[in-house]
């Protein structure tokens, strides 16, 4: 659950990472890329996206980008094993 996350990533390990899906658009092109969560602010996520879209154009990977909550598509916590 959404609420679940914010929590955890507010209180976030440095061992963990978090990461969420959404769709991107460039002209009638849409695609769902997962992003790598840098923050969480008045229910916009910022992050950068983690590959490069096959057929939107108009973001890479690295690119900083912003998503409002209601168009995130699914999520991930992920705690790195050593």
């Amino acid at each position: 659950r959404w609420p679940e996350f914010v929590a955890a990533f507010e209180n976030r390990r440095p061992d963990q990472s978090f990461s969420i899906k959404a769709p991107f658009r460039d002209g009638d092109a849409t695609e769902f890329m997962w992003l790598s969560v840098t923050g969480i602010e008045n229910h916009v996520v910022l992050g950068e996206l983690d590959n490069d879209p096959v057929n939107v154009k108009n973001v890479r990977s690295g690119s900083r980008v912003r998503v409002p909550e209601a168009e995130i598509n699914d999520w991930l916590i992920c705690d790195q094993l050593t």
